[in-house]
């Protein structure tokens, strides 16, 4: 069974980060340290072609339609996370976020359930998230 790491990733801002984000999970992660990432069809090529190739396991373009083209947010394509994985079992992360420490033991308890979702979400100083 294979596990990775899912993000989408749209725009050359969010491309940045979720190389920053994989090369995080690279290096923190002992044993599952794969992050393939989602991105609009007409940027698979630019990726496969920039160096920031080697740090993704797999570059997939988002199918369908791309329900998030006039959108600031991007969040109308996340539903389709679940088609566009390539892992048996997979974490989705948002594009922003930083792996500081092995969290290898989550997928143990994350694997109890089909479904598992972060409830309490804190910043980088330790705060609880309250925003929506």
């Amino acid at each position: 069974m294979t596990k990775g790491y899912f993000t989408i990733a749209q725009g050359p801002e969010y491309h940045r980060m979720a190389y920053a984000l994989a090369l995080s999970i690279a290096n923190s992660q002992k044993t599952t340290n794969k992050l393939s990432i989602g991105v609009a069809s007409y940027e698979v090529e630019l990726l496969e072609n920039s160096y920031y190739r080697p740090a993704f396991d797999q570059i997939i373009g988002i199918p369908w339609l791309d329900a998030a083209i006039e959108s600031k947010r991007k969040f109308e394509n996340w539903w389709k996370a679940i088609y566009m994985s390539p892992y048996d079992e997979t974490v989705c992360l948002d594009a922003d976020m930083l792996f500081l420490e092995d969290y290898e033991s989550w997928w143990d308890i994350m694997g109890e359930s089909p479904a598992a979702f972060c409830t309490k979400p804190i910043t980088y100083r330790g705060e609880i998230i309250t925003s929506d």
